[in-house]
């Protein structure tokens, strides 16, 4: 799957930049991933522009702002 990357508000969990795209993952290997007090691993669904398609599932690294 398709692996993005955010920064976000420790407190708040709000994502602070629009996530960027680093590379793929494996989904078993994501889904086993811990998260550290540095990143939070997750996923989240991704909708086309249209609309049309259904959502697509990506792993996304949130990177907690200092």
């Amino acid at each position: 799957m398709k692996h993005f990357e955010t920064i976000a508000d420790r407190e708040t969990g709000e994502w602070l930049s629009q996530p960027k795209l680093i590379g793929e993952v494996d989904a078993s290997e994501w889904n086993a991933k811990v998260d550290t007090e540095y990143a939070h691993y997750d996923t989240y669904e991704i909708a086309s522009d249209e609309g049309t398609i259904e959502p697509e599932t990506a792993a996304i690294t949130v990177r907690w702002a200092d």
